[in-house]
């Protein structure tokens, strides 16, 4: 589900514009490696004006707001049961939602579902 609009805001004080994405821009977003779409984000991020990575920033921090956060795994499911546990693909991925939602100002949001589980496993 997707709540953000592709925008342009040229003006920091003007509404912002509602534009689609060119076909063949969307062929390059749908198919190219996550790591090259990182790598092609940051790039266009850090040549562009200020109010480019701002804008950027408040449309990851609205979809990521209206985002349901699944509930967190039970400590079973997020560390082997070895005499070592160690981290597993699941608590990767909690993990990994927790980071994207902190970098987006959202942190509080996600930290208190995973207390209980790391909670238990300490």
């Amino acid at each position: 589900m997707n709540h953000v609009s592709p925008t342009t805001n040229t003006n920091p004080g003007a509404q912002p514009q509602v534009r689609h994405v060119n076909l063949m821009v969307d062929t390059i977003i749908t198919n190219v490696a996550s790591d090259d779409i990182r790598t092609l984000v940051r790039a266009l991020l850090s040549s562009s004006p200020a109010h480019v990575t701002d804008q950027f920033c408040s449309l990851a921090k609205s979809h990521l707001h209206h985002m349901p956060i699944p509930p967190a795994p039970g400590a079973l499911e997020l560390f082997t049961s070895d005499p070592e546990p160690t981290p597993t693909p699941a608590f990767e991925t909690v993990l990994a939602r927790a980071r994207a939602r902190y970098g987006a100002g959202l942190g509080s949001s996600t930290l208190w579902r995973m207390h209980y589980p790391l909670w238990i496993v300490t």
